[in-house]
């Protein structure tokens, strides 16, 4: 089963996500799943599942989307940086562990949050002084998005925290194997081309270059 997740323009209205569910690249049937941006948008997949790419395509949309500020945070993120990223400040951290971010800056964010649409990549990952923040800022944001390899690797408060939000959810399960079928589908069209361009000799190594990778590429 391959996977889509698409940003619909429907001509004189609002634009909204949508997934899109094939049982190959060349199936004609396809299953169509709107998703609500009203509330929690929940993305779940093991590692290399394609969470990364979705998150990437609904961050890159927000204001199409949503019409107020976005908010967002990488589970690889200092404080430093979720401030400089989301504030538009530039502090330089001294300390590994985000000790010496300022408060002041800390709670404008939470500020922002409150009137913002909060999407984090890799929620499960965050731990810490961030994961504090992280929870304040779940507690008060407009609109939640986030991925995650499960709803079981989630800190137990973040769920509660979710939960009582009363927000509707909606839930995209990925896995290895779509992300999988859909890079070698993307393949097979390149080396065609390649093929039919005339260029027999490349469209072997590209074949020969995926074979010795395979097993280690994944779409995130």
């Amino acid at each position: 089963m391959i996977k889509y997740l698409q940003v619909h323009r429907p001509k004189g209205r609002a634009a909204t996500l949508r997934l899109r569910e094939k049982s190959d690249a060349f199936a004609k049937d396809v299953n169509e799943t709107y998703i609500t941006k009203g509330g929690v948008i929940e993305i779940l997949g093991v590692n290399a599942s394609g969470k990364s790419r979705y998150i990437d395509r609904i961050r890159s949309s927000s204001k199409e989307l949503w019409s107020f500020p976005l908010v967002y945070i990488k589970a690889t993120d200092s404080l430093t940086d979720i401030l400089n990223r989301n504030l538009g400040v530039s502090i330089k951290s001294t300390s590994a562990d985000d000790e010496d971010a300022p408060t002041d800056k800390l709670e404008l964010l939470l500020q922002k949050v409150a009137k913002s649409v909060l999407i984090i990549d890799d929620l499960d990952k965050i731990n810490g002084k961030k994961l504090d923040i992280v929870k304040d800022m779940l507690r008060v944001s407009r609109r939640i998005v986030y991925s995650a390899q499960s709803q079981n690797s989630l800190n137990k408060t973040v769920v509660n925290i979710i939960f009582r939000r009363r927000l509707k959810k909606q839930t995209i399960t990925l896995s290895s194997t779509a992300a999988y079928d859909a890079s070698n589908w993307l393949l097979v069209s390149v080396v065609i081309m390649l093929a039919f361009a005339g260029f027999a000799e490349i469209a072997i190594l590209v074949l020969i270059a995926r074979l010795a990778m395979r097993g280690t590429v994944g779409v995130k």
